[in-house]
């Protein structure tokens, strides 16, 4: 079984990732550090039988609080956040996008082929798809047209 398992290992190690988390946010306190391991214990406690009525209270109590310090602080540096940008609305819906865990689109190139020739800029490339949807019903409609009259169906 041990050289099994020794194979095993070797063929196969253990790879070790590590989660690449976002930048450290603004609005994150040492005091708000401090209140979240705090409250991790809290949690914990609060799963073990036979606790105190005074204790379920306290934690309770200890958990609103921390929920109204993460949102004020929240609060604090999304006003901050607005308030310093050149752009005001564009922050606005930055801050919208960013706590409702929504991605802004991004800007993406698109690139038409017609007639063999690539077309990149975003004005062409709208034309373009306007004057298609604009021709298509002309060109479905003709196409109705002719099945109708060579199957005898009057449209």
């Amino acid at each position: 079984m041990d050289l099994f398992r020794l194979s095993f290992d070797l063929a196969f190690p253990i790879e070790y990732t590590h989660e690449n988390r976002p930048a450290n946010k603004g609005w994150v306190t040492q005091g708000i550090k401090n209140s979240s391991k705090k409250m991790r214990l809290l949690n914990s406690l609060n799963k073990q039988p036979n606790l105190t009525e005074h204790t379920k209270l306290y934690i309770a109590m200890y958990k609103t609080l921390y929920k109204r310090v993460i949102r004020e602080a929240k609060r604090r540096d999304n006003d901050n956040y607005i308030l310093h940008a050149q752009n005001k609305s564009k922050a606005i819906w930055r801050v919208i996008h960013k706590e409702t865990g929504k991605t802004p689109p991004q800007d993406q190139d698109i690139i038409i082929v017609k007639n063999s020739e690539e077309v990149s800029n975003p004005g062409k490339v709208a034309e373009l798809f306007n004057s298609y949807f604009c021709e298509i019903s002309k060109v479905l409609l003709k196409e109705k047209g002719k099945k109708g009259q060579t199957m005898g169906i009057i449209s």
